[in-house]
């Protein structure tokens, strides 16, 4: 990747993986071009793109249709006020909409303080960028893309390859189910819609026809490699098909969530009735798979 990768990242994460034990984790990290910064979302939502500057040591990747070759990584480390940046991916579902991937986007920033208040990653919790996914340098800035709609997605050949080549280069996929955001299941899918999840479902198979996707068990370690969370991932509305994981060559390379967590990110509030713990199990489960992409086989 061109930016921050995961091979980066877990060469930042060296001495270590195991910090959680107690010693804290090194800093990750993405510079950011003083003119990139941007402010916390309006009430719209709306995502605004950004361009970063280039990081030092970065490491030179070269792909093709069935392996990856990693150049040596350069051993210049990133300032210790580095910090890693979120991003969403931007995407079309059915029917040409390209305004159903980007609602709630303040929901993000309170999982991203949370990571930061609860862990020592650093990453920043006002700044957030759009990876447009007709855009294979925009995705590969990001070592982790979350992937939201109420809508089917609809990829075409070129976007699926894009996906297929930004996961091939070491990116991590959070593809997750947003049952109420805009509306935009008025067009069907019932009381408590699970359209995007079952399209990305259908999906996955043709980015990575090869990997085994399948329900994690609730002992699979993503539950519990920060917060302990022995019932698998939490529900705050949608249907209850459980976390389902996408391996590939023994990697998990994308988890895709029915289970709208985001949504008790983004107002724990709303589902207080179903369980008071429901906005705080959405924001751990969130923090356990971030951790878990990013450091599985360090």
């Amino acid at each position: 990747m061109s930016e921050l990768d995961r091979k980066t990242f877990l060469r930042l994460m060296a001495a270590g993986a195991a910090s959680f034990l107690g010693r804290p984790l090194p800093v990750l990290g993405q510079t950011l071009n003083p003119n990139g910064q941007f402010d916390v979302p309006n009430q719209s939502d709306q995502f605004r793109n950004q361009q970063l500057a280039p990081m030092r040591g970065s490491q030179a990747i070269r792909v093709n249709q069935t392996r990856q070759t990693i150049a040596q990584p350069s051993q210049t480390m990133l300032s210790s006020n580095s910090q890693a940046s979120w991003g969403r991916l931007k995407f079309p579902c059915i029917d040409g909409d390209w305004d159903d991937w980007n609602a709630h986007a303040h929901g993000d920033l309170n999982f991203l303080k949370h990571l930061n208040d609860t862990t020592s990653i650093s990453i920043s919790s006002v700044d957030w960028n759009v990876a447009n996914i007709d855009k294979i340098e925009e995705m590969t800035r990001y070592p982790f893309l979350f992937m939201h709609a109420e809508m089917p997605p609809d990829l075409s050949a070129q976007q699926i390859a894009n996906l297929r080549e930004y996961i091939l280069r070491g990116g991590f996929l959070f593809a997750e189910d947003c049952v109420r955001g805009k509306s935009h299941h008025h067009r069907g899918g019932g009381p408590d819609p699970d359209l995007f999840f079952q399209g990305i479902m259908e999906t996955m198979p043709k980015v990575f026809p090869e990997a085994k996707i399948e329900k994690l068990p609730n002992d699979h370690p993503v539950y519990h490699c920060f917060y302990h969370l022995p019932n698998g991932l939490p529900m705050c509305q949608g249907q209850p098909h459980g976390g389902h994981g996408v391996t590939l060559n023994g990697r998990l390379v994308a988890f895709l969530s029915p289970h709208d967590n985001h949504c008790g990110w983004t107002h724990p509030a709303w589902f207080t009735n179903k369980d008071p713990r429901a906005g705080e199990l959405a924001l751990q489960m969130g923090t356990n798979l971030y951790i878990y992409a990013m450091t599985q086989n360090a």
